[in-house]
């Protein structure tokens, strides 16, 4: 089968040879991604490089030691203002305000 001028298929001989063009990459590429929730209880800036940098590496280690590939890649996904964490808002309800 080809596709003819018109773009629709149509039988053709197997015996006519035309160009075509094979690609792919040999390696299942998979991105994921995943939510943390981390606290340092006010003794550490998350959004400080190094201490991002140190973060990356231990859950690069720990993938590791997991038996994951290791030509794995894992990088932080900014967000608005170029910033890695922001800080959870809690909203606490009032037990006070009733709803009649």
């Amino acid at each position: 089968m080809s596709r003819n001028n018109s773009g629709k298929w149509a039988p053709e001989s197997c015996d006519l040879k035309h160009p075509f063009i094979c690609h792919g990459d040999d390696k299942l590429i998979k991105k994921q991604i995943v939510k943390l929730k981390l606290s340092c209880n006010g003794k550490c800036t998350l959004n400080d490089p190094s201490i991002q940098t140190a973060i990356l590496n231990e859950i690069s280690e720990k993938m590791k030691s997991m038996g994951l590939e290791s030509d794995s890649k894992i990088s932080w996904r900014k967000g608005e203002g170029e910033e890695v964490f922001h800080q959870e808002i809690n909203h606490i309800a009032n037990s006070n305000n009733k709803c009649d």
